[in-house]
């Protein structure tokens, strides 16, 4: 099979489209490795509420926070560089779905902050006790900081997906992240509360044998976190 056709296409491509197309797919390919990150800590994390949370599974959550923080980064390198592209540096040459994808990775890298400096350690006190038996004020404050990150990562997806978006006013974006984040932070406030009243007082005496909180893939060694960020 020859390369001569693929060749031949990138030599007529200008730099400029061949530099855009690059930025955009490692834009994507972190926005895919945060987003599939965050999903598989938060469905990890809610399989094992009824047993004790162990050293195993801090440390997992602490692997995917960092793993999403990197994907932030990536995400801020190849969105800085894709506005210098499009706009010269100029704010004001900016779209309003590029300054609402600005804004949410702001949003996003600020809950991921947060979550380092509140969410870690109150899941680093709750080792060898069941999640579902934290305290409601530091349950509700895993909730907000979950929805928060699942809601901002949603909206990067939508903002980098849907084509309704791309001539939106900045007034209808707003509503739409608004609408994601507070969705988002609604539901997880919901199941912090009534997640004890489901399980009742058996949480609090969870068994020692089942064993620690693992990605649905074991040849992957990266597991997940709460939050995000985002």
């Amino acid at each position: 099979m020859s390369l001569e056709p693929l060749v031949s296409l990138v030599q007529q491509t200008p730099a400029s489209v061949l530099t855009k197309d690059a930025l955009v797919l490692v834009h994507l390919i972190a926005l895919a490795v945060g987003i599939g990150t965050v999903l598989r800590t938060d469905l990890a994390i809610l399989r094992g509420l009824r047993r004790p949370f162990t050293h195993a599974d801090f440390d997992c959550v602490a692997r995917a926070h960092h793993t999403i923080s990197r994907a932030l980064w990536v995400l801020w390198f190849s969105g800085l560089a894709l506005f210098f592209l499009k706009t010269g540096g100029d704010p004001s040459e900016a779209s309003a779905k590029l300054m609402a994808k600005l804004a949410t990775v702001s949003f996003l890298t600020v809950t991921a902050m947060i979550f380092s400096d509140v969410g870690l350690p109150i899941l680093r006190a709750q080792v060898g006790q069941p999640l579902v038996a934290l305290s409601l004020r530091h349950r509700c404050a895993l909730a907000i900081l979950a929805g928060l990150s699942v809601g901002g990562w949603s909206t990067s997806l939508i903002l980098g997906g849907a084509a309704t978006t791309q001539t939106a006013e900045w007034s209808g974006l707003a509503v739409l992240m608004a609408c994601t984040h507070g969705c988002s932070v609604t539901c997880a406030l919901t199941a912090a509360c009534i997640v004890p009243l489901l399980f009742g007082q058996s949480a609090a005496i969870g068994g020692n044998n089942v064993e620690p909180m693992r990605p649905r893939h074991p040849t992957q060694d990266s597991v997940i976190r709460i939050d995000r960020a985002a």
